[in-house]
């Protein structure tokens, strides 16, 4: 049994070794995930959309700026 318990904290500790994989995935190609994550190509699809977001906001302050603007 004790081997069992020793095995499982083995397997264990070797999952959760990995906490700085998002980190050097962010400085290799600008995402918050690895390119061998399963889930990468939705993390990039979202982050396209924040960015597209982040892009229509700041058009619609510029605009409403210019409209401060032109009314006084």
């Amino acid at each position: 049994m004790s081997r069992m318990a020793a095995l499982l904290m083995a397997v264990l500790l070797a999952g959760c070794s990995g906490g700085s994989e998002p980190e050097q995935a962010q400085k290799d190609n600008g995402s918050r995930v690895s390119d061998d994550n399963v889930f990468s190509g939705q993390v990039r699809a979202l982050e396209k959309a924040e960015g597209v977001e982040q892009t229509l906001m700041d058009a619609e302050r510029r605009r409403r700026e210019q409209m401060e603007e032109q009314s006084r």
